[in-house]
């Protein structure tokens, strides 16, 4: 084969890149049925198993969604993003919920990843005001829809305390990253 080493390293680049495009694929794939269900909109028949126990949880909690992939910008904090669920818990409690999509292994405990709790400070602060935030108190959740094991799905949970810490520090990180970048959106 007479292949220049630029070729051979251009090819390398693109087959090392292909796992992540369709794990990123594969989420959007299971975020999009869970936003059909909802719809009440028939969903791709080989995703239900991965997507069902998100339904049933919601289901046997009782859980009211206010809002669905809601577009939110912080006008005080100069940051966006869009929140998945936001709702009301049986005993009207209020709440942020993230979907997220994670590669499982059998027997291993699912955990959060670094700021994962902190977005959902953030859209929790942005969504109800930051002094609801700090003083009635909102509880949060990253529920997860394993890839790789249909039907397993694990929900860790935030309580009030955890999202007015997870608050006070994605502020500092918001402030840190204007600095750095030299950036204020906010202006």
């Amino acid at each position: 084969m007479d292949e220049t080493f630029e070729r051979f390293a251009d090819r390398c680049l693109v087959e090392h890149e292909k796992p992540v495009e369709e794990a990123a694929s594969f989420g959007t794939r299971i975020h999009d049925s869970i936003e059909k269900y909802f719809d009440g909109e028939p969903i791709d028949e080989d995703l239900l198993e991965y997507v069902q126990p998100a339904f049933d949880w919601k289901q046997e909690n009782q859980l009211r969604f206010i809002e669905r992939e809601k577009m939110m910008v912080n006008h005080d904090h100069g940051f966006a993003g869009t929140v998945d669920i936001v709702g009301k818990g049986p005993d009207g409690q209020n709440f942020i919920v993230d979907w997220k999509t994670r590669k499982t292994k059998k027997g291993v405990k699912v955990t959060s990843y670094d700021f994962q709790v902190h977005q959902i400070a953030a859209y929790g602060a942005t969504y109800f005001g930051e002094d609801r935030m700090m003083n009635e108190g909102i509880y949060g959740a990253n529920c997860y829809l394993s890839s790789t094991e249909p039907g397993r799905f694990q929900v860790i949970s935030y309580s009030p305390d955890e999202l007015r810490d997870a608050w006070k520090v994605f502020k500092g990180v918001c402030e840190v990253w204007r600095s750095l970048k030299n950036y204020d959106p906010r202006d």
